[in-house]
């Protein structure tokens, strides 16, 4: 959105950054685009309408409709620089809010990315050191989605990332199967950036009963709403760990499937946490 981040409507712009969840600044750049004839202030429109209305979920709604007219007509423009690094990108309220590339691009350009759109949340394909790398980045800070791809992290790799002065005030945080451990169960239980998490997937991993342990007794924690964990080697001391957790009390919906965890464990999580919160 460079062709927007300048001139008048730059403190709109710049508000919508600072306060995504606000759909107002979002309506007053719409209605300044759509009385010059700017295309963008229609979708702009229709998308935060969308969104507002939870009832508008079918693919064949006006709406949507015609919020799809007008991306197949003009994504390439609104996307902008960032197409050129990134595999894929997801438009919500009328702008860019996810978008999945490698952290050497991010790195790289996140910047000038987050320059041009309200970026909330990013993938990343991870390789060796780059979690080092990525904990220098200013551009970071913003962000309130995190997921890192499938990739062996290494201990001391992570723990620089989570000491970063650049580390965001994630809302949700991705690692799946990045041979998570213990040890790093430890470090993300202690982490006081996550202390606003809502939703961590830690699935395919190994954190055993003991990185549950972990876990489950972590008061940085405290807001995880969602907590996936399939396929992570948890068994009957795990399950029972997880039910007698007096710390994570705003738990909805917790992940447990591909692990052993007898009848008798999963009977007494679904009585601690109600029946439909137990996915195993």
């Amino acid at each position: 959105m460079s062709e927007l981040a300048a001139g008048e409507v730059a403190p709109l712009f710049e508000e919508i950054c600072r306060d995504p969840d606000d759909d107002m600044p979002r309506l007053i750049l719409a209605d300044w685009l759509e009385e010059r004839g700017d295309p963008r202030g229609e979708f702009i429109r229709l998308q935060c309408q969308q969104a507002a209305d939870e009832s508008v979920t079918s693919l064949d709604s006006d709406l949507r409709i015609r919020g799809d007219e007008l991306l197949r007509e003009f994504e390439p423009q609104w996307v902008g620089s960032l197409a050129a690094h990134c595999s894929q990108w997801t438009f919500r309220r009328g702008f860019v809010e996810f978008a999945a590339t490698t952290a050497e691009q991010f790195i790289k350009h996140g910047a000038r990315w987050l320059a041009e759109h309200p970026l909330q949340s990013v993938a990343l394909s991870v390789s060796r050191g780059d979690l080092g790398r990525l904990a220098g980045c200013p551009h970071l800070a913003r962000l309130r989605g995190l997921s890192l791809g499938s990739h062996w992290i290494e201990t001391s790799d992570l723990a620089k990332l989570l000491e970063s002065p650049h580390f965001p005030a994630l809302r949700r945080l991705v690692m799946l199967g990045n041979h998570l451990r213990q040890e790093e169960a430890k470090l993300l239980a202690s982490a006081a950036p996550l202390k606003h998490l809502e939703l961590l997937d830690l699935a395919n991993n190994s954190l055993r009963n003991a990185g549950l342990a972990a876990l489950a007794g972590s008061p940085i924690l405290a807001q995880l709403e969602v907590l996936l964990l399939h396929q992570n080697e948890i068994r009957a001391i795990g399950a029972e760990t997880l039910a007698k957790t007096g710390t994570l009390t705003r738990l909805r919906h917790i992940g447990l499937r591909g692990n052993p965890i007898p009848a008798a464990g999963v009977e007494r999580l679904r009585r601690r946490f109600g029946r439909r919160a137990i996915d195993i």
